[in-house]
């Protein structure tokens, strides 16, 4: 209570009220990028790939995080404020949505792009999209906040994306759960920006 007060304190009066919207929405972003870490090379293997590969193909993240180190001032600065976040969920989406698919190289390869250029920029989006929220100066307090819930969803998302796999015998199941989950993410972003232009 004290932690949620202090969070309130922190965020003017007008945009409190939408603020668990954001942490909701960077959560479930910790949820999709949390079981990647574990699942993707084991998840493109089973598509019909040796490991060598599968991991070969996913060590290609970094390439395409550098990429979006590159464009990310630009594209941070063109976007409209409210539909930054939902579109990078929306990126994780289009990831997600190609890995169903993954047994086609061309699927991976979008994946591969979609999910390295988006995770990075939703790596930087966290701090700054914070910072417009917390108005009152307490930027360690909210950033702290968003923060902790999103490393909760990573430590628990590749136990999750296992008990998937298990009951439904592949991981397709998997992807498409995960492609739900970049879904919620893009409304609670949305949802965010909503109460906070009321």
């Amino acid at each position: 209570a004290d932690t949620q007060g202090q969070t309130a304190s922190a965020l003017s009066s007008g945009v409190a009220r939408g603020f668990g919207w954001v942490i909701a929405a960077f959560a479930l972003h910790g949820l999709i990028a949390g079981a990647m870490v574990v699942h993707a090379v084991p998840l493109i293997t089973e598509a019909g790939r040796s490991p060598a590969r599968a991991a070969a193909m996913v060590g290609m993240f970094g390439v395409f995080q550098v990429a979006g180190r590159l464009v990310s001032t630009a594209w941070w600065e063109r976007m409209p404020p409210a539909w930054r976040v939902s579109v990078l969920l929306g990126g994780q989406g289009l990831a997600m949505v190609a890995l169903i698919f993954a047994r086609f190289d061309a699927a991976v390869w979008v994946f591969v792009v979609s999910f390295g250029v988006s995770n990075w920029l939703l790596t930087l989006a966290r701090p700054l999209t914070v910072g417009e929220w917390a108005t009152n100066g307490d930027f360690g307090t909210v950033s702290g906040r968003v923060a902790a819930w999103a490393q909760v969803a990573r430590a628990v998302a590749p136990l999750l994306a296992s008990g998937v796999h298990a009951a439904s015998g592949g991981y397709p199941s998997v992807a498409i759960a995960l492609a739900g989950v970049a879904a919620a993410g893009m409304w609670a972003a949305r949802a965010a920006e909503r109460r906070r232009a009321e």
